[in-house]
Protein backbone atom coordinates (compact mmCIF):
# COMPACT_ATOMS: atom_id res chain seq x y z
CA UNK A 1 0.00 0.00 0.00
CA UNK A 2 0.96 3.67 -0.61
CA UNK A 3 0.18 6.79 0.21
CA UNK A 4 -0.34 10.14 -1.49
CA UNK A 5 -1.43 13.35 -0.92
CA UNK A 6 -0.62 16.64 -0.79
CA UNK A 7 -0.52 19.99 1.46
CA UNK A 8 -2.43 18.86 4.44
CA UNK A 9 -2.59 15.72 2.86
CA UNK A 10 1.08 15.20 2.36
CA UNK A 11 1.73 16.09 6.23
CA UNK A 12 -0.79 13.27 7.00
CA UNK A 13 0.83 10.81 5.04
CA UNK A 14 4.47 11.72 6.00
CA UNK A 15 3.18 10.73 9.23
CA UNK A 16 1.87 7.88 7.99
CA UNK A 17 5.33 6.68 6.64
CA UNK A 18 7.30 7.68 9.97
CA UNK A 19 5.01 6.30 12.42
CA UNK A 20 5.57 3.46 14.69
CA UNK A 21 3.08 0.73 13.36
CA UNK A 22 3.35 -3.20 12.92
CA UNK A 23 5.19 -4.18 10.09
CA UNK A 24 2.13 -5.48 8.58
CA UNK A 25 0.20 -2.38 8.98
CA UNK A 26 2.67 0.31 7.48
CA UNK A 27 2.54 1.53 4.03
CA UNK A 28 5.32 0.72 1.77
CA UNK A 29 5.67 4.00 0.01
CA UNK A 30 5.04 7.85 0.72
CA UNK A 31 4.11 10.48 -1.96
CA UNK A 32 4.36 13.54 0.03
CA UNK A 33 3.76 16.34 -2.70
CA UNK A 34 4.52 19.96 -0.33
CA UNK A 35 3.38 18.82 2.70
CA UNK A 36 4.20 20.39 6.14
CA UNK A 37 6.73 18.29 8.13
CA UNK A 38 7.55 20.42 11.10
CA UNK A 39 4.67 22.81 12.93
CA UNK A 40 6.91 24.58 14.89
CA UNK A 41 8.47 26.24 12.18
CA UNK A 42 5.46 26.20 9.87
CA UNK A 43 5.33 30.29 9.66
CA UNK A 44 1.56 30.69 10.16
CA UNK A 45 2.20 28.79 13.65
CA UNK A 46 5.07 31.49 14.25
CA UNK A 47 4.94 34.36 16.58
CA UNK A 48 5.85 37.62 14.16
CA UNK A 49 5.89 41.15 13.32
CA UNK A 50 2.87 40.18 10.84
CA UNK A 51 1.36 37.15 13.12
CA UNK A 52 0.11 37.80 16.37
CA UNK A 53 -0.91 35.53 19.33
CA UNK A 54 -4.65 36.09 18.09
CA UNK A 55 -3.36 35.13 14.09
CA UNK A 56 -1.59 31.88 15.53
CA UNK A 57 -4.91 30.56 17.26
CA UNK A 58 -6.41 30.84 13.94
CA UNK A 59 -3.90 28.80 11.87
CA UNK A 60 -4.43 25.00 10.71
CA UNK A 61 -1.83 23.97 13.52
CA UNK A 62 -3.65 25.35 16.44
CA UNK A 63 -7.16 24.30 14.84
CA UNK A 64 -5.09 20.93 14.81
CA UNK A 65 -3.64 20.62 17.86
CA UNK A 66 -6.25 21.98 19.92
CA UNK A 67 -4.23 25.41 20.97
CA UNK A 68 -1.35 27.39 19.97
CA UNK A 69 2.01 25.15 18.41
CA UNK A 70 4.30 27.12 20.08
CA UNK A 71 2.63 26.69 23.71
CA UNK A 72 2.60 22.94 23.17
CA UNK A 73 6.01 22.04 20.96
CA UNK A 74 5.56 18.35 22.44
CA UNK A 75 2.36 17.58 21.02
CA UNK A 76 3.51 19.29 17.66
CA UNK A 77 6.67 17.29 17.68
CA UNK A 78 4.54 14.30 18.18
CA UNK A 79 2.36 15.75 14.64
CA UNK A 80 5.03 16.60 12.33
CA UNK A 81 6.99 13.58 10.73
CA UNK A 82 10.44 15.70 10.94
CA UNK A 83 10.48 14.79 14.47
CA UNK A 84 9.00 10.59 13.86
CA UNK A 85 11.83 9.54 11.22
CA UNK A 86 13.76 6.76 12.27
CA UNK A 87 15.04 3.50 10.39
CA UNK A 88 13.30 1.52 8.61
CA UNK A 89 10.63 3.93 7.32
CA UNK A 90 8.65 3.87 3.98
CA UNK A 91 10.08 5.17 1.46
CA UNK A 92 9.95 8.77 0.45
CA UNK A 93 9.18 10.74 -3.38
CA UNK A 94 8.71 13.94 -1.73
CA UNK A 95 8.05 16.90 -4.65
CA UNK A 96 7.89 20.81 -3.71
CA UNK A 97 7.43 23.95 -6.23
CA UNK A 98 10.48 26.07 -5.54
CA UNK A 99 7.85 28.80 -5.38
CA UNK A 100 5.40 27.54 -2.71
CA UNK A 101 3.92 30.65 -1.08
CA UNK A 102 2.20 28.68 1.33
CA UNK A 103 4.46 25.91 2.66
CA UNK A 104 8.35 26.76 2.75
CA UNK A 105 10.06 24.25 0.64
CA UNK A 106 12.55 24.30 3.77
CA UNK A 107 9.93 21.61 5.08
CA UNK A 108 10.39 19.09 2.90
CA UNK A 109 14.46 19.66 1.93
CA UNK A 110 14.91 19.13 6.22
CA UNK A 111 12.85 16.00 5.90
CA UNK A 112 14.37 14.51 2.95
CA UNK A 113 17.65 15.18 4.85
CA UNK A 114 16.28 13.39 8.26
CA UNK A 115 15.51 10.66 6.14
CA UNK A 116 18.26 10.28 4.54
CA UNK A 117 20.27 10.14 7.58
CA UNK A 118 18.80 7.93 8.81
CA UNK A 119 19.10 5.36 6.10
CA UNK A 120 15.44 5.89 5.22
CA UNK A 121 15.35 6.14 0.83
CA UNK A 122 13.74 9.46 0.06
CA UNK A 123 13.61 11.30 -3.29
CA UNK A 124 13.15 15.27 -3.15
CA UNK A 125 11.87 16.97 -6.43
CA UNK A 126 12.01 20.53 -6.44
CA UNK A 127 10.00 21.72 -9.16
CA UNK A 128 11.30 24.57 -10.69
CA UNK A 129 7.98 27.40 -10.73
CA UNK A 130 5.64 25.91 -9.49
CA UNK A 131 3.81 27.03 -6.27
CA UNK A 132 1.63 25.40 -3.85
CA UNK A 133 0.17 22.45 -6.63
CA UNK A 134 -0.13 23.61 -10.20
CA UNK A 135 0.34 22.13 -13.72
CA UNK A 136 4.21 21.95 -12.71
CA UNK A 137 3.14 18.49 -10.71
CA UNK A 138 1.41 17.21 -13.47
CA UNK A 139 3.96 16.26 -16.22
CA UNK A 140 4.73 13.71 -18.58
CA UNK A 141 7.98 13.46 -16.82
CA UNK A 142 6.42 14.11 -13.11
CA UNK A 143 4.11 11.39 -13.99
CA UNK A 144 6.52 8.61 -14.93
CA UNK A 145 8.81 9.51 -11.61
CA UNK A 146 5.73 8.88 -9.82
CA UNK A 147 5.36 5.32 -11.62
CA UNK A 148 8.92 4.05 -11.57
CA UNK A 149 8.92 4.86 -7.84
CA UNK A 150 5.36 3.09 -7.18
CA UNK A 151 6.65 0.13 -9.42
CA UNK A 152 9.51 -0.41 -7.45
CA UNK A 153 8.39 0.12 -3.93
CA UNK A 154 4.56 -1.81 -4.27
CA UNK A 155 4.85 -5.30 -3.73
CA UNK A 156 2.35 -6.66 -6.28
CA UNK A 157 1.21 -10.60 -5.21
CA UNK A 158 0.15 -12.95 -8.29
CA UNK A 159 -2.53 -14.78 -6.14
Amino acid sequence: MAAWGSSAGGHLVALMGTLEAPAEERVQAVIDWFGPSDLLTMPPNVLSEKRDRAALAKANGAVLLGGLVMDQPDKAKSASALYQVSEGDAPFLIMHGDADPAVPLDQSQRLHEKLKAAGVESTLQIIPGAGHGGKGFDTPAMREMIQGFLAKHLKVSAE
